[in-house]
């Protein structure tokens, strides 16, 4: 190997953080050429990256002490310059840490070192890192960043600002007050800085100095105001707090007035109100609000308890049913449901004529597992809303428990399915008047719960997929037509491959297909990531400033503010060559747009592991580990098996927590089998695998998670296990123990405390297998016959560690007994998953199969 391909092969190891290789390397190279000055910095750079910043120190001293002055010169000269790109590098990565200990690397080689923008780059990286950090609410952490800023630099008046905040908000109201002093003598916000002044001070029980920063604080908004309304709004804040509440009412109503579309003004307004009793007023603020914020669960929750003040229960349990219908917290549907149900239980003889209420109460009845419920509501509407047939239709078509009780239920409700889908093939043409209502039924419901009865869903989801395609051509010709696409894969050989793929779940499924994105080569596809949100998501949240920069262009489509026929023109105006639906079946949305013709090319993937049934889509894109004999027949689409598991994942990458057992109410002493799977997955028929792996000893113990749909869920499913376990006489309460829903780092750290991982034989782990083996928890799988049931079995070969595949329920039980008996086992088990797990991620085979795919697949269409 050549010198510049063995040290750009180094850089690489750098790259990939592999940090003690790289720099025994490197030493290797400068023991044969200590000369060689760029070795030298790799060097160094490497010894700042690990976090050796001494090792790096005794590096540099030793090339000090062995040059002469011009080599010195020179050498420092390309070690900044080496540094400072990688600072920008890191910048971009957040590895803030690092960034910084080169930026003071670089302050001491050379003491006079200044570079302005360089500085700003990293003060503002660091700043923006603190402000997370508050909206946290972790403001120790956050006093932490802003004073390394003023290591950096000592004249911040933000960082001012920011840390008297960050003090008050800890309560210590002595330093808050020195730090919003030196804010305001730097002149940074002065009607914020007064402002904050005036609440510190009130901590202090200084009402003199608060009622002088109040008011000077609205002297200042009031007087450079330039009918801004936020400096209105900031005025009636200051005007409260003088104890005017008729000067605040008058401002907060300017700046509504200014600017109607903000919900901090009418929250203001009313919360005024409501200290005065005025909650006639405070019905009408909200009244206004709703025009702008339809859904804002504060909004309903205010109305709620204003109604209640006035003694309407009825109209109270309405919007106190919807401030929880609107909420994105834990079992917030079942919450909704005591009210919901409660105001259509009092209006009913009234004639509610509100189609979406009757769609709302009977979600909520089915989160809560009230199947026949649900369908009782939906029956009631269809006789009440005849223009809303295909719609109602569709929701009850879609409707199933979301756990089962036994076998039976399985068989019932699918024997449901296939009946209602009978029926709903033999109906009449659409007319023109019924088109809207049956494109709204399309995107109404989802047959996602249909794939978790364990079975063969192919012929059903084939029979449903064509009756969409058959009326779909009737009605909407020409976005069906194949044949209409196939010229725009012309040109390929002066131009890149455009690639397109849409996502309802970026956030979370994304880590899936991460990698396709970061690894497909750019120079040959250009790669277009369609991020779907509803329109109140953040579009910075969670993975996509991941796919912002790893795809030539991330659009962002809020599917509340476009209708799907919009969204459709928006997709098929960037010509793509290849569109990829990556977890089709989960989300309404999608259930048209897969059924039109927006590329000559259509896919989707094992994000969720079953077949569209779509005619429109015409490759399956899965995985070669995963499919068993003979897979084909369980597709509607060309199934394409990519080389491994199909996608590369990331590795495993969190800090710790260091929390305990303890911390999850969890005995020192038990063998715990986390059963981390979302509790639909587990069907009853194989409830009894717990018992019997229960009845071997009484140190074990299985720890499964709430759903996201809450409690409730999990109230049904411990009823089933009270009954599996008295069927050997124990008692499930001595063996199993259940966790709330957990944020992403107490779930890694669940992991860390496990022993043992058990899957779930009907619907196999995803992400969370690739949690577990990044955590070196021992996985007990059992392959079964459909994709969806042999991820984790797929994973584990891919690391080869194969020692806890089981080929039946049976052996499956005695691999998870000896795990838990057997601690040398067990701990070998650990250490070869710790050895082997880094073959799982990054791979790259899966990528050069996914070019190839795409190649041949455009080859095809010209």
């Amino acid at each position: 190997m050549k010198n510049s391909d063995q040290l750009q092969w180094i850089i690489s190891l750098i790259e990939q953080a592999d940090y003690g290789n790289a720099t025994d390397y490197l030493e290797q190279i400068l023991e044969v050429n200590p000369g060689n000055s760029t070795t030298f910095c790799c060097l160094v750079l490497a010894y700042i990256l690990m976090g050796e910043p001494e090792a790096a120190d005794a590096t540099w001293i030793n090339q000090l002490i062995n040059a002469d002055e011009e080599t010195i010169k020179n050498t420092s000269l390309e070690l900044c310059q080496l540094l400072e790109q990688w600072i920008v590098k890191t910048l971009n990565n957040q590895q803030l840490d690092q960034a910084k200990s080169m930026y003071l690397a670089l302050r001491s080689i050379d003491e006079e070192y200044h570079n302005p923008a360089l500085q700003d780059l990293l003060i503002n990286e660091i700043i923006f890192l603190g402000q997370k950090l508050e909206s946290i609410n972790k403001y120790k952490e956050a006093i932490e960043i802003y004073l390394e800023v003023l290591d950096l630099n000592g004249k911040q008046n933000e960082v001012y600002y920011q840390l008297a905040y960050s003090y008050y908000k800890l309560e210590n109201y002595t330093e808050a007050k020195k730090w919003a002093y030196r804010a305001i003598k730097s002149g940074y916000r002065l009607g914020d800085s007064h402002y904050l002044m005036g609440i510190i001070a009130e901590g202090l029980e200084d009402y003199v100095l608060a009622n002088t920063s109040y008011q000077n604080a609205k002297i200042f908004y009031l007087n450079n105001n330039h009918n801004d309304a936020s400096k209105y709004h900031l005025a009636g804040k200051c005007a409260e707090k003088l104890g005017s509440s008729s000067s605040a009412n008058e401002y907060y109503k300017k700046s509504i007035t200014l600017q109607p579309n903000t919900l901090a003004f009418y929250l203001s307004l009313a919360e005024l109100y409501e200290k005065q009793q005025q909650y006639e007023q405070q019905i009408s603020v909200f009244g206004d609000a709703l025009v702008y914020f339809p859904r804002h669960t504060q909004v309903f929750a205010k109305l709620g308890q204003a109604y209640l003040h006035l003694g309407q229960t009825n109209l109270a349990n309405y919007y106190l049913g919807y401030s929880y219908y609107y909420s994105d917290e834990l079992g917030s549907l079942s919450q909704a449901l005591e009210h919901l149900k409660s105001f259509f239980d009092n209006y009913f003889n009234h004639e509610l004529v509100d189609f979406n209420f009757y769609r709302d109460l009977s979600k909520c009845y089915l989160v809560s597992n009230y199947t026949k419920d649900a369908l009782n509501i939906l029956r009631l509407a269809l006789d009440l809303f005849k223009d809303k047939e295909f719609t109602i239709n569709r929701l009850i078509q879609s409707t199933f428990p979301i756990l089962y009780s036994s076998l039976q239920e399985i068989n019932f409700y699918r024997q449901n399915f296939a009946l209602n889908l009978a029926e709903t093939c033999q109906l009449k043409p659409i007319s023109s008047s019924e088109k809207i209502d049956f494109l709204e039924s399309l995107i109404t419901g989802s047959n996602f719960y249909l794939s978790y009865q364990g079975r063969n869903d192919t012929i059903l989801q084939k029979k449903y997929g064509k009756w969409i395609q058959d009326n779909l051509k009737k009605i909407l010709p020409e976005w069906t037509n194949q044949n209409r696409l196939t010229q725009k894969c012309e040109n390929l050989l002066s131009r890149k491959i455009r690639i397109g793929l849409i996502s309802f779940r970026l956030r979370g499924l994304g880590l899936l297909y991460l990698g396709w994105v970061r690894y497909l080569n750019h120079e040959r596809f250009h790669i277009t990531v369609y991020d779907f949100i509803n329109s109140s998501e953040k579009t910075d949240a969670g993975l996509v400033e991941d796919f912002t920069r790893y795809s030539d262009q991330l659009v962002t489509v809020s599917i509340n503010c476009l209708s799907g026929m919009d969204i459709a023109n928006r997709l098929i105006s960037d010509n793509l060559d290849i569109l990829i639906y990556t977890e089709l079946g989960l989300d309404p949305i999608l259930n048209l747009l897969c059924h039109l013709r927006l590329a000559p090319i259509q896919c989707t993937t094992w994000a969720h592991p079953i077949t569209s049934g779509s005619p429109a889509i015409d490759y399956y894109l899965s995985s070669q580990l995963m499919e068993p004999h003979n897979s084909q027949r369980h597709y509607t689409e060309k199934l394409i098996k990519l080389p491994n598991i199909a996608f590369p994942l990331p590795p495993v990458d969190f800090i710790p927590d260091n929390k305990s057992r303890t911390d999850f109410g969890l005995e020192n002493d038990k063998i715990i089998y986390l059963c981390s799977q979302s509790l639909f997955k587990y069907l009853p028929q194989h409830d009894w695998i717990f018992p019997e792996i229960a009845q071997r000893s009484n140190n074990f113990c299985f720890v499964f998670v709430d759903p996201p749909n809450g409690p409730m869920v999990t109230k049904f499913f411990q009823q089933r296990l009270e009954t599996t376990f008295g069927c050997l006489n124990l008692k499930y309460q001595d063996y199993c123990h259940f966790l709330p829903r957990l944020n992403n780092a107490d779930f890694m750290n669940l992991n860390l405390v496990a022993d043992i991982f058990l899957d779930c034989l009907s619907w196999s782990g995803g992400l969370t297998t690739r949690q577990a083996i990044g955590c070196n928890l021992p996985i007990v799988t059992c392959p079964g016959k459909f994709m969806r049931a042999r991820h984790s079995y797929a994973m584990l070969k891919m690391i080869d560690v194969t020692d806890t595949i089981a080929s039946n329920a049976e052996e499956y039980i005695k691999m998870a007994v000896k795990l838990g008996l057997d601690d040398q086992w067990r701990e070998q088990i650990r250490s070869k998953m710790k050895y082997n797990k880094q073959k799982l991620f990054n791979d790259r085979d899966c990528i050069r199969g996914l070019e190839s795919f795409f190649i041949e697949a455009v080859a095809k269409i010209k």
